[in-house]
């Protein structure tokens, strides 16, 4: 019983650093000190994890190449978009990638949802969590809910987040080549899922 007991302890132990490790040296996410809104020359994109589950940590959150922060759950983060065509990435053990234009003056909601990746059954030193994406319909009624259940967050410090980008260019590079290659799906986003 003592054996059992010890394996689960040295188990914890060793989520509790590869959770750790998620995102190390990144930026520091902090409760978002304004309400942002979308205006005449921004579309406002808001990411959501609204599952409570935390295994794998944080994704990181790109448009294109410019990294805009990560994402905790139970948290938001909100980020004014030029309009236009974007590409929207999230980055966990794997990409999931949002595609398309968005329009001035509406708010898009992109809701991330952890999975059980490789790395949770395997040597593989990822975070063991994939993300999937989902754009939501303006007229979900979860949306309402989020607004008050989720804590919004910003970055701290954006130095540290260009920083950050820096470290991870040839990654996102990867990333965008593959999309751009066809090698890479993507979800598609169009104008009319702002609200």
């Amino acid at each position: 019983m003592n054996r059992s007991f010890g394996g689960g302890v040295v188990l914890v132990l060793v989520m509790a650093v590869v959770l750790a490790g998620c995102g190390a040296g990144g930026p520091r996410m902090i409760r978002a000190e304004q309400d942002l809104k979308p205006g005449p020359d921004a579309a406002l994109i808001v990411f959501v994890r609204p599952n409570p589950v935390s295994f794998g940590g944080k994704f990181q959150l790109w448009d294109r190449d410019k990294f805009i922060g990560f994402l905790d759950p139970l948290c938001s983060v909100s980020y004014r978009a030029k309009p236009g065509e974007h590409m929207f990435m999230v980055r966990a053990e794997n990409w999931e990638i949002v595609k398309g234009r968005v329009s001035a003056g509406k708010t898009y909601y992109i809701e991330l949802d952890p999975r059980v990746g490789a790395g949770a059954f395997t040597s593989y030193a990822g975070s063991g969590t994939r993300v999937t994406i989902t754009v939501v319909e303006p007229s979900d009624r979860r949306v309402a809910e989020w607004k008050q259940r989720l804590r919004p967050v910003e970055m701290a410090d954006p130095e540290k987040g260009e920083a950050f980008a820096k470290k991870y260019a040839r990654h996102v590079a990867k990333a965008i080549e593959n999309v751009e290659s066809g090698k890479a799906s993507t979800v598609p986003l169009n104008p009319s899922q702002g609200k």
